[in-house]
């Protein structure tokens, strides 16, 4: 059975692969000039112009030398394995090694962008890259975030779908390395662990867990010895917990923090909003209340969805349906993350190639096929012209919410629709096209 698709208006055969492979280009160029541009301007490749890449390996050097984590407030939080990977990368020398970090965000950006649409069915689609561009679009501020500071959540972001790939290829012991991998580069992948093993994915979430084994103790261990090892990792967890109960962190913290919780502050407390932002007076103590019942809250929400996904399996494709999935998971650590920062919202690249599918989908019905383009211009206004500096995390929070609510509304609304015969794509080419 062939799914009927929207296809652009006055567009030859011939135009639609010119403009296919304009907006591949487009891609490769964003990414290429995110990523470099700030080095190249300045004509330097110095510590102090690697940014995110060079405060890491710093702060690494740190640990290293401490056998200890930094407080808090300087925003160090990874795990010991992955300051095992940036000393590593390091020994090849700082600047061989950022220009190699440079090129894994580019390569990582792409591969997103190809996983995504694979997961979708959209691989072979004459229209792919158009698609992908106007997701990109849709999410750059996170993106461009991502790439300029040299940060590496796209890396994450590509490690974590590679493992949904090859889940969904049935290949459980390579997905549950590259889903332990993604927890070394960002801990908050290892949500994915209990989804799996809710789903009966035994032999994934085995794999997964010895990787996270060799990791964690085996090469952790090895590279710092069996007591510093442990007592690093205990550190670090240590760090991780109180930066989470903390009531004085997102005043020690970086302006660009947009927690959940600095956010609430900025609003509802004095000493956050400085008297300017804040449209209440409550207690720190009072404030901090009130994020645990919004975060209560938020976790009930998306407890709803998958009490509904596992009451009433959908009938979409299972890559789409897996996707669905990924983009709800991975969006429900956010407000959970006290030291969340705009760079961690790559992960609405997800929901946001979703809803530019449906819009191209003439199968999909038009209300909710122009719900998903003004939920991707709502997105793409807020980004570019809403609340910047001190309450950038209001802007921040909407677009989670914003995109939590899209996938909500998706996985009830196409839940029954039935799933193409031939194909596992929601959107099939235009048999005119093919």
């Amino acid at each position: 059975m062939n799914v009927p698709t929207a296809s652009l208006p006055a567009l030859s055969p011939r135009q639609l692969k010119t403009l296919n492979s304009l907006s591949l280009l487009a891609i490769v160029l964003y990414a290429l000039w995110f990523t470099t541009s700030f080095q190249i301007r300045h004509q330097s490749l110095e510590v102090s112009r690697l940014i995110d890449y060079g405060l890491n390996y710093e702060q690494s050097l740190v640990v290293e030398k401490q056998l200890a984590y930094p407080p808090w407030p300087r925003g160090f939080l990874y795990p010991p394995p992955n300051v095992m990977l940036r000393l590593g990368l390091g020994q090849i020398g700082l600047k061989v090694s950022a220009i190699l970090w440079m090129g894994l965000l580019i390569a990582a950006t792409l591969a997103c962008l190809e996983a995504l649409l694979y997961l979708l069915g959209l691989s072979a689609h004459p229209a792919k890259y158009v698609m992908a561009l106007l997701a990109l679009c849709a999410t750059e501020y996170f993106l461009e975030w991502d790439l300029r500071a040299l940060n590496g959540n796209m890396i994450y972001l590509a490690s974590l779908l590679g493992a949904l790939i090859l889940f969904h290829r049935s290949r459980p012991h390579a997905a549950g390395f590259l889903l332990a991998g993604s927890v070394v580069l960002k801990v908050y992948s290892i949500i994915f662990l209990p989804y799996f093993l809710a789903k009966r994915q035994y032999r994934l979430c085995l794999a997964a867990t010895l990787w996270l084994v060799f990791f964690f103790v085996v090469l952790t261990g090895t590279y710092f010895g069996p007591d510093n090892a442990r007592t690093l990792t205990e550190n670090w967890l240590t760090t991780v917990l109180s930066s989470g109960t903390s009531l004085s962190l997102p005043f020690e913290y970086p302006a660009y923090l947009t927690s959940w919780h600095k956010t609430l502050l900025i609003l509802l407390n004095e000493r956050g909003g400085k008297g300017i932002h804040n449209v209440m007076n409550l207690g720190e103590e009072q404030v901090f209340a009130i994020t645990r019942w919004t975060q209560g809250l938020w976790l009930m929400l998306v407890a709803a969805y998958f009490a509904f996904h596992f009451r009433k399996p959908a009938t979409l494709p299972n890559g789409t349906t897996l996707l669905m999935d990924a983009g709800v998971l991975t969006l429900l650590v956010l407000p959970f993350s006290p030291a969340l920062q705009p760079h961690h919202g790559v992960v609405m690249l997800i929901p946001a190639l979703l809803l530019v599918s449906l819009v191209f989908d003439a199968a999909v019905p038009p209300a909710l096929r122009w719900t998903s383009a003004t939920i991707l211009l709502a997105g793409y206004v807020e980004l570019q012209f809403g609340p910047s500096l001190a309450i950038r995390g209001v802007g921040m929070t909407f677009c989670i919410v914003l995109y939590m609510s899209a996938l909500l509304l998706i996985r009830t609304t196409l839940s029954h629709r039935p799933a193409p015969a031939e194909t596992h794509s929601l959107i099939e080419p235009p048999s005119r096209l093919r």
